[in-house]
């Protein structure tokens, strides 16, 4: 498995779950949890998604703005977003239909 680390702040991995995708196989999606503190102290949060293709060291990986100060709400969100399996290339929009 993968830790995540990005430029924002450290990211705590949350999910994973392992989809059969047509073309590519067997792959295994994680769905992290990003936080930063913004200049007046405040810690907000958003949300990456990382698959790849079991036995592959490519990645495919988007992630979020980010989007609430409320680390429950992007805790839900994870869990609809792997329970739908949610793949990289759609997760922006996703989560933008999500929030408004």
């Amino acid at each position: 498995m993968t830790n995540a680390t990005n430029s924002e702040g450290t990211a705590g991995m949350v999910k994973v779950v392992t989809i059969e995708a047509e073309g590519l196989g067997e792959c295994n999606l994680s769905y992290f949890k990003k936080s930063s503190v913004t200049d007046e102290g405040v810690q907000i949060f958003g949300i990456c998604v990382e698959m790849q293709k079991n036995g592959d060291k490519n990645t495919e990986t988007a992630e979020t703005e980010m989007i609430t100060e409320s680390e429950s709400l992007v805790d839900e969100m994870i869990a609809t977003l792997a329970a739908n399996t949610v793949t990289p290339c759609c997760l922006c929009e996703i989560v933008e239909d999500m929030i408004t």
